[in-house]
């Protein structure tokens, strides 16, 4: 079952929250006034025990409740695998029962705005039913955004994959991540093209390109920031905010090669469609050195120079 086309759901989740309540006036139209009033203090008295909500309810700050949860497994995936034609057979699997429980904290109470903040943590607890550990598989639709970047977009849409909300998250995803990305994609070709056309060939262009982009980072705030705390970890001046970066054997390899490690059939160059939601997916710049030294394997800049090619540093100095 391990096909990088299938994947498994395991319910069991913990949430957190940051909440807040307006406790003010209250616009009610018609509303008789008794009926008014009530509704304008039933947020701070269920929450508050006291009039200054200096101590909260009991059953407020703690509360608990069962829900059951149903997930819908493809029997027949090896079938769907081999010939994607092939009619898909689901069958329900649940009710998974969880008991939720809710802590709440009080966090602030301002009687003059009419609002009180709490944190509440939702944690989902296996009640019965079947087994948590289930092992629910489905055709994953977004398997190649997913395994190229957009990762968070997919995992709240396998969240909630049903039957038919399925293909809704599909587009969602592709719309939110897969046309900006193709649209960047489409303009850095286009400018690499024209650049190279004036600068006789595209070597050349990808490194001015490269050499612009890091020049107009350099000059950003966020740069100097960043630089701060580099030296605050003990690293020396440079002349400039960071030292010149050597672009002199051009990305091409950026802009028209790279592709993912594990397939090489799927590309992640700048110039196709998934590629910049790769570059970019893979976090902010890391802003110690030392740490970068440490632990190069799980910096972001590390892993984003290793796969697009331009890594060159081979040691701290």
């Amino acid at each position: 079952m391990a096909n990088k086309n299938t994947v498994f759901i395991v319910v069991g989740v913990l949430l957190a929250a940051f909440n807040i309540a307006v406790v003010g006036t209250v616009a009610t139209g018609a509303v008789e006034g008794a009926v008014q009033s009530a509704f304008q203090t039933h947020t701070k008295d269920t929450i508050c025990a006291n009039d200054d909500c200096s101590e909260v309810n009991e059953d407020w700050a703690t509360s608990s409740s069962e829900r059951s949860y149903y997930a819908w497994d493809l029997v027949n995936y090896e079938d769907v695998l081999a010939n994607p034609m092939t009619e898909q057979q689901f069958e329900q699997v649940g009710p998974v029962v969880y008991e939720i429980t809710a802590e709440r904290t009080l966090v602030e109470h301002d009687a003059e705005a009419g609002t009180i903040s709490y944190t509440e943590v939702k944690s989902f607890t296996w009640a019965g039913g079947t087994p948590s550990n289930a092992e629910v598989t489905n055709l994953n639709i977004l398997f190649e955004p997913q395994r190229v970047g957009a990762t968070s977009t997919f995992i709240g849409i396998v969240a909630s994959m049903t039957q038919a909300g399925f293909a809704a998250g599909m587009i969602e995803n592709d719309m939110e991540v897969g046309v900006p990305s193709q649209r960047t994609a489409s303009d850095l070709d286009s400018t690499l093209v024209d650049l190279a056309t004036t600068l006789s060939n595209e070597q050349v262009a990808s490194k001015n390109m490269a050499m612009q982009a890091y020049a107009t980072w350099n000059s950003t705030s966020e740069a100097s920031a960043v630089y701060n705390m580099t030296l605050i970890n003990g690293s020396e001046e440079t002349v400039n905010t960071w030292s010149e970066p050597d672009f002199s054997d051009g990305l091409e390899f950026a802009f028209r090669q790279a592709d993912d490690p594990g397939d090489s059939s799927v590309s992640i160059s700048l110039d196709s469609k998934w590629g910049p939601a790769v570059f970019l997916g893979l976090g902010n710049p890391g802003s110690s050195i030392s740490d970068l030294m440490a632990n190069p394997e799980g910096n972001p800049s590390m892993v984003r120079a290793t796969l697009f090619g331009y890594l060159a540093m081979q040691n701290e100095t």
